[in-house]
């Protein structure tokens, strides 16, 4: 039986039991992301995690970074375009004990070069509602992707979050923080200037050294750097993608969907906001496809 399914990602390890009607009967969710994994022990974190959950002869399939070549085992690439209901017929299989693990493929680009893994899921469970257009995918690293009919045609990556990451927290241009409280005045201020203005390093530096002369208040860096951030991905990404004349789909954690959005409708760009359940919805479809494959 297929008995779970899990998004294992950089940050979080977020765990869905199914029932024999792929059902989801109940949910573990926890801060043991890939990046946390000391030593390699996926192991005892899966069986910690959901341990509970499994019986000799279960099926578990498992999906995002816990597949890459930091994770605990490197699935394969589906090259672009994709074909997003291939992603069930093309996993990597690990026999543990009496389990099976199958672990999804990711998606590939040879040109520009670019990969992702989990996000494709996402994009599998929105097309349930719609199978083309633009799609933007907030997180530590945006993906921006154009689909049509059902099928990855071309994805450009942005480290945003990421870069915010780091630079808020483990730099000198977010050392000055003194309190963290947020300013949508300057959030829409520095969106603003992310998106009309191409020298990004440059503007980047205004984050200390409007501080430095008063010109902002220390504890606006966050909202500052995060339009700033924001907005120049927005930039770029409306270059890369090149038709923006169509609505954008936003799908990722409220909050970060909603700043997306806040900056999007500051800037006069159509878009709309995915029910964050597009990840559960993928998983219901995959282990549909792998149990009718068996029978």
């Amino acid at each position: 039986m297929i008995r779970a399914a899990i998004d294992w990602g950089s940050s979080r390890f977020r765990a869905y039991r199914l029932n024999n009607a792929f059902e989801i009967v109940d949910t573990r969710d926890s801060a043991t992301g890939i990046k946390y994994v000391a030593e390699r022990s996926f192991e005892d974190i899966f069986r910690k995690q959901i341990g509970d959950w499994l019986k000799p002869g279960d099926t578990i399939i498992l999906s995002g970074m816990v597949g890459s070549q930091n994770g605990w085992v490197e699935s394969k690439y589906i090259p672009c375009p994709a074909y997003l209901d291939d992603l069930g017929s093309n996993c990597t299989e690990l026999i543990l004990d009496d389990l099976t693990l199958q672990f999804l493929p990711g998606i590939c680009q040879s040109s520009p070069a670019d990969v992702m893994r989990g996000e494709e899921l996402q994009l599998l469970g929105a097309t349930e509602s719609h199978n083309s257009g633009i799609f933007v995918m907030p997180g530590t690293h945006s993906k921006w992707a154009l689909m049509k009919n059902r099928s990855i045609d071309r994805f450009h990556t942005f480290p945003t979050g990421e870069l915010y990451d780091l630079l808020l927290n483990q730099s000198l241009i977010g050392s000055l923080l003194t309190s963290n409280s947020w300013d949508q005045a300057a959030f829409s201020e520095a969106i603003k200037l992310g998106y009309e203005d191409s020298q990004f390093l440059n503007n980047l530096f205004l984050t200390r050294s409007r501080v430095l002369l008063e010109q902002m208040h220390s504890s606006s860096v966050p909202a500052w750097l995060s339009g700033l951030l924001i907005g120049s991905e927005i930039r770029e990404g409306s270059q890369l993608i090149k038709d923006l004349t169509k609505k954008i789909f936003l799908i990722g954690t409220i909050d970060l969907c909603e700043k997306y959005g806040s900056a999007l409708q500051q800037l006069k760009i159509e878009y709309q906001q995915i029910s964050s359940k597009v990840t559960i919805n993928a998983f219901i479809s995959i282990a549909r496809q792998m149990a009718s494959l068996r029978e």
